[in-house]
């Protein structure tokens, strides 16, 4: 799942919230986890973003939860 536009654009605006692995390249398919508990998307946190992405999923797909979903 690619990240959303929105986050992209925060990361092109600072690229130090892209991963970077050990030789310094960047990966802007992730974000750091430097930035886990830091509110730089949008004054939230990249934890914030995916605990209510995941909610919304599980809200969303309740209904299949148990039976179709394991």
């Amino acid at each position: 799942i690619p990240l959303p536009r929105w986050v992209v654009e925060e990361i092109n605006r600072d690229s130090d919230l892209a991963y970077t692995d050990q030789w310094g390249r960047r990966n802007y398919e992730y974000v750091s986890l430097g930035c886990d508990e830091l509110p730089v998307l949008r004054g939230r946190t990249p934890v914030q973003c995916y605990s209510d992405f995941m909610r919304a999923f599980r809200d969303t797909f309740s209904h299949l939860l148990g039976d179709t979903i394991v």
